[in-house]
């Protein structure tokens, strides 16, 4: 523990300060000394449950699955009693080498860096801090089988432990069968959420998995009726975690997606202004409702929301380009040129920038300007067809017949039936 402490004091900005937020871990972000040590010494129960009988077993306890409790809680109050008792354990016999009170402390100085009684860290609970401390329980749970049947002194120890293997055996059995079956809920992300979620439908996280996980699953959904139900059922969980978490910003934003998903930007919209009061900071809003607001060919206000975005995040290529589309839209082509150049001076070589900017240029009559933004495309990716017939429209407007027959032919080289390229051969034949 204390080289822990040492890694994580010596690391600069080692722990994201959200580690140890009220999402993350309840304990950690109370002030109260009363509820922290309350809920901390619960804990203990519920690991001692765990070690028992592992069931159910669950990806995330975080808020609020385990309720912070004060002190007095009869929780805490076992709590306090079996950590005693692993006290008392160690001190009566640790210097006679008792088996019970090595044990003792083998599981008390595994399982305290997760304890939340000596510190805290960025999870309320989890299984896995209980791999290394199991095996000081294993052990006993062995050796208690093994006393059992060897009773009193003198008896035949080979018999005793004989009968402690074919007892045991039975036991592994039943927890390996067990940790196989829950193999199966690890599957992927999906199945692990949905496998939890009867377990954890109170943790904001948990709800929020499941509805991620079920948003992106819509977008691999070729069938309608089973896309719509798969962002219907996402939709439910993450409204599930903003209920348990008011301030859950990811769950916000997530929701705002499958409303736009779902063609609902409306909802979209409600969703992400709620968002932006919760924190006006947090950028992805602004993102997201540009988007909202163009499905709504509201494009003065996707831009304003899009600036809003840009201006926390000043190298974001991709939403000066939509910036450029959005100002397309409303027939401002040096606006749009204006925000395209600007997607550009963070990525040279973006072809779909480069060819909105030709087509942009193209439409105010700037055609050699066109030209050259369409060859810079051509350079990137040779055979874009697309590209190749905004190239052939421009070297037509400038009257460049030479260059405008060696395009159209190299497209008909690449698909013999692209009439829109045999049209405008022939009108220059």
């Amino acid at each position: 523990m204390g080289l822990r402490m040492y890694v994580i004091s010596s690391m600069p900005n080692a722990v994201d300060t959200g580690n140890f937020g009220i999402l993350n871990n309840p304990i950690a972000a109370t002030a109260d000394l009363g509820l922290r040590y309350g809920t901390a010494f619960s804990l203990q129960l519920l690991y001692l449950q765990k070690l028992l009988i592992p069931y159910p077993l669950i990806h995330d306890y975080s808020y609020n699955l385990i309720p912070l409790v004060k002190l007095s809680n009869p929780m805490s109050l076992l709590g306090i009693g079996i950590f005693i008792s692993l006290i008392i354990t160690i001190i009566k016999g640790i210097f006679r080498k008792n088996f019970y009170a090595i044990s003792a402390l083998f599981f008390l100085a595994t399982i305290s860096v997760g304890s939340q009684l000596i510190i805290t860290i960025g999870t309320t609970f989890a299984e896995r801090l209980l791999f290394v401390p199991s095996l000081s329980f294993c052990l006993i749970v062995i050796y208690l089988i093994y006393q059992f049947f060897k009773g009193k002194k003198g008896a035949n120890k080979i018999k005793a432990e004989k009968k402690t293997v074919l007892l045991s055996v039975p036991i592994i059995l039943l927890f390996g069968s067990l940790s196989i079956d829950r193999n199966a809920d690890w599957k992927n992300n999906l199945t692990l959420y949905s496998a939890d979620i009867e377990a954890a439908k109170e943790s904001a996280r948990a709800n929020y998995n499941l509805g991620s996980a079920l948003m992106n699953e819509s977008k691999n959904l070729n069938n309608a009726n089973e896309r719509k139900l798969s962002l219907k059922r996402s939709a439910k969980y993450l409204n599930r975690a903003i209920s348990i978490y008011p301030d859950y910003l990811d769950a916000y934003n997530n929701l705002a997606i499958v409303y736009k998903m779902m063609n609902q930007p409306e909802k979209a919209i409600e969703v992400l202004k709620a968002n932006i009061k919760n924190d006006p900071n947090y950028s992805k809003n602004y993102y997201n409702l540009a988007t909202a607001y163009a499905e709504k060919k509201e494009f003065q206000n996707a831009i304003s929301s899009m600036q809003a975005y840009v201006d926390r995040n000043p190298d974001a290529a991709s939403a000066f380009f939509l910036m450029g589309q959005y100002a397309g839209n409303l027939q401002d082509f040096d606006q749009a040129i204006g925000y395209l150049n600007q997607a550009l001076s963070i990525d040279p070589q973006d072809p779909d920038v480069l060819n909105f900017l030709g087509m942009a240029y193209g439409i105010q009559g700037k055609d050699q300007q066109a030209i050259n933004a369409f060859k810079k495309v051509l350079n990137l990716q040779a055979n874009r067809i697309d590209v190749m017939m905004n190239l052939a429209l421009a070297y037509h407007n400038i009257n460049d017949q030479v260059s405008e027959r060696a395009i159209l032919n190299r497209v008909l080289e690449m698909e013999p039936n692209n009439q829109r390229a045999r049209q405008q051969l022939l009108g220059i034949q």
